[in-house]
């Protein structure tokens, strides 16, 4: 019996992401051989190490959803007498104004260079 075996969902799945992570920091090991040296099924170690990488994939995902902004597309040639054809404007308040529209990739790489800054 492995330490692992005796502790609630929760426990289990901490102890079994200390294995996979000291798994990942090793080098030159097969999955097999480590499973055998832990004395864990390769099965379970599969399961766990899916799952451990599907959770840092979601941690990664949402810390960088908190970086986009939404954006609003509307017709502003009513409003401001038709002087500009695009505008944007940043979350701090900059903003730029376009007389013609720019290609998407230029405001994607003006977005790039803002966001970069400190």
């Amino acid at each position: 019996m492995n330490s692992t075996e005796s502790k609630n969902p929760a426990e289990r799945t901490q102890a079994m992401y200390a294995i996979v992570e000291a798994y990942l920091r090793e080098t030159g090991t097969s999955q097999r051989a480590f499973c055998e040296r832990q004395q864990i099924a390769l099965s379970t170690f599969y399961y766990y190490l899916a799952k451990y990488r599907q959770e840092q994939q979601n941690t990664v995902t949402s810390k960088s959803a908190g970086r986009f902004i939404p954006l609003r597309v509307s017709d502003t040639s009513a409003s401001s007498g038709g002087t500009f054809s695009c505008e944007v404007i940043w979350p701090g308040g900059m903003v730029v104004r376009f007389c013609t529209t720019p290609s998407p990739a230029y405001l994607l790489s003006l977005i790039e260079y803002e966001s970069q800054r400190p």
